[in-house]
């Protein structure tokens, strides 16, 4: 049987995943190197962020609205059923389409918390740091769980959703992934999701960060399986493909 995870957990790790995605997007389309440090600084990241301040509220709904209604309701169908019923006699606006998401109050307000506190870090140019997350992030009392593989499944999609929406909001010719930042991506905001602290291993391979990260090979499989299909989904929806993109 699979492991469950908290809601609160899942929640945080997703809204943190989806913020660092998002800026890497823009930033990988606006710098042709293949510098982690020239990337990653200050400058660049406020910049991103100040750049595109307007259109993170939209993207943030657009890709976190799906994914945390299939992270708090068990059943797709009887969810699209309640949604038309809430709203069926106007039009909401963000903060209700999301409150749906969160099921309930509390996680909505942590939900706002993470927002803010992720968002907050990107206008001071860097991103959260495993131990910082850990350290801050909104807990709660466990009002829903999802297995694991659910919540993988979930992750993988806002990540590389999250991604592809940077590339798009940069504005440039930009079409292709830049595999060394989505499997950075991948790697750092799995073990967010799935583990309770830093990773125990200083292994500089890949493949046994990502067994470690994943937990089980079952999870190991979920994450690349679904990587496979949202590249699939994105070159046909969006036209960016997955290449060996490490030069830009």
């Amino acid at each position: 049987m699979s492991k469950k995870v908290n809601s609160y957990k899942a929640m945080a790790a997703l809204v943190r995943g989806f913020f660092e995605a998002f800026a890497n997007g823009i930033i990988d389309s606006l710098i042709t190197e293949n510098n982690f440090e020239t990337k990653n600084d200050p400058r660049h990241i406020k910049q991103a962020m100040l750049k595109h301040y307007e259109e993170i509220s939209s993207h943030f709904l657009d890709i976190l609205f799906p994914a945390l209604a299939r992270l708090n309701y068990a059943d797709d169908g009887k969810m699209q059923t309640k949604l038309q019923e809430t709203f069926q006699n106007k039009q909401p606006d963000m903060t209700e389409y999301l409150r749906f998401a969160c099921k309930t109050d509390r996680l909505y307000e942590a939900m706002v918390t993470e927002y803010k506190r992720n968002f907050n870090m990107l206008l001071q140019g860097r991103f959260t740091t495993i131990p910082e997350h850990f350290e801050a992030y909104s807990r709660g009392v466990q009002l829903s769980v999802v297995d694991e593989p659910m919540a993988v499944c979930i992750m993988v999609r806002v990540l590389l959703k999250a991604y592809a929406a940077g590339i798009k909001a940069s504005k440039t010719k930009k079409s292709t992934f830049n595999q060394v930042t989505v499997y950075r991506l991948l790697l750092l905001n799995i073990q967010l999701l799935l583990n309770d602290g830093p990773f125990k291993s200083s292994s500089e391979d890949l493949m046994a960060l990502f067994k470690e990260a994943c937990g089980t090979e079952n999870n190991l499989n979920v994450l690349f399986n679904s990587l496979d299909d949202i590249y699939k989904e994105l070159a046909e929806e969006d036209g960016i493909i997955a290449s060996n993109d490490q030069a830009n």
